[in-house]
């Protein structure tokens, strides 16, 4: 377009000049030596025009065959990309369809294009991965690597998080660990490097780890606020849980917990229950009051009466409190029960159990009633409630 402009220009400016010049009667001489030349001045005129014509037309050869290597160069950079990109193309097509090998051999090809080189090595790392080859695929992402080497520090972090992406997937936590661990040094605080970290402590079941890791997670957004307290209540029974046999830990752990998570029930009755088989009960008595005096729970209930010989008696009393307003509660009275068996207060025990049993039937309750019998002396009344907590123990006839 921009040289049919400049022809049109100039076609215009030769018209005005012929028309000027046809106007004009001078002429024009040439003297070189003995040499003497005499023309109109339009001749003259048309000779330089001509002359300047083919003087930029072969000045224009010149340089077409200057540049013709390079263009050469330049064409068949094309037609090799080209021929790169349909293989990427193909390439990825046969991995959707489940031809792995005829995918990577595809890839492979195309990576010996500079320009696509790494593209290639991580699709072929792709493939690979779904293929479940995945010493190939640490093969392909060790070549992307290299292709990679000259690129920025964002385009690096990017290859890591993938690898540690393909790590996860296939279950190798161990891996994905290490790497994702190097990355949050780089990014503490980015928002998929830190939810892959918590798939892996979960996954690794390193719940101190991912402990410390909750609070991260939170500030950056890599979860919802329910999936976050979710997660948070989960992490916190599990410590409870590995805690058990360590009283130390485990109270140290408890008091690490933030206070609104203490007061949650299935957080309390963890507690309680590791505290109660360290044979901590001093931990495990108030911590089940407290919770029972903000909301009622039949599993707290039911914690609350397995207390030792060194808290029955304390736990009693508030057991006996609490049958004053709430008299019919079978679960209740099991507890009283239980707790007036540990200390040996068989009659009251006996008719703290024979009233739960009378409410709600259980073979626990009617295997400790039986026992009690025992030690009373009523043989009779033993048997019974033993026989009548095997029928309820059996499977029921269809």
């Amino acid at each position: 377009m921009r040289k049919l402009f400049l022809a049109l220009i100039l076609l215009l400016l030769s018209g005005a000049a012929a028309l000027w010049l046809r106007g004009q009667d001078g002429y024009v001489v040439l003297v070189a030596g003995s040499w003497r030349v005499e023309t109109s001045l339009i001749l003259f005129a048309g000779a330089i025009a001509a002359a300047f014509i083919l003087l930029w037309l072969a000045l224009g050869l010149v340089m077409r065959t200057v540049r013709l290597p390079g263009g050469v160069r330049r064409w068949l950079r094309y037609r090799r990309e080209g021929r790169a990109r349909d293989r990427l193309i193909n390439g990825l097509l046969a991995a959707a369809e489940g031809r792995y090998r005829d995918a990577e051999g595809l890839l492979e090809k195309a990576a010996a294009e500079p320009r696509i080189r790494l593209l290639g090595r991580i699709l072929g790392a792709e493939v690979a991965q779904r293929a479940g080859d995945y010493a190939r695929r640490d093969e392909y992402m060790a070549l992307a690597d290299e292709a990679g080497a000259s690129r920025g520090r964002k385009d690096r972090f990017a290859l890591r998080l993938m690898q540690a992406d393909w790590y996860a997937e296939a279950g190798q936590w161990e891996q994905a660990l290490a790497t994702l661990t190097a990355l949050r040094e780089s990014q503490p605080n980015h928002p998929r490097v830190l939810a892959l970290l918590r798939d892996a402590y979960l996954a690794l079941e390193d719940w101190d780890s991912l402990a410390e890791l909750l609070p991260a997670l939170k500030r950056a957004g890599a979860m919802t606020d329910d999936a976050h307290a979710a997660l948070e209540r989960r992490v916190a029974l599990a410590r409870l849980g590995h805690a058990r046999g360590e009283p130390a830990s485990l109270q140290a752990v408890h008091e690490a917990l933030p206070k609104s998570l203490r007061r949650e029930p299935d957080v309390v009755l963890a507690f309680a229950d590791a505290a109660l088989a360290d044979d901590r009960d001093d931990l495990a008595e108030p911590a089940l009051r407290r919770a029972l005096g903000r909301a009622w729970d039949e599993s707290l209930v039911a914690c609350y009466g397995r207390m030792g010989p060194e808290m029955a008696d304390t736990a009693l009393k508030h057991a006996e409190d609490w049958l004053k307003s709430r008299p019919e509660d079978p679960e209740l009275l099991l507890a009283a029960g239980r707790l007036a068996a540990q200390r040996e207060l068989w009659g009251r025990a006996r008719s703290y159990l024979e009233a739960s049993i009378s409410r709600r039937e259980r073979p626990d309750a009617l295997r400790l009633l039986g026992e009690i019998q025992h030690r009373m002396g009523d043989e009779a009344a033993a048997r019974e409630s033993r026989q009548r907590a095997l029928a309820l123990a059996l499977p029921q006839p269809l």
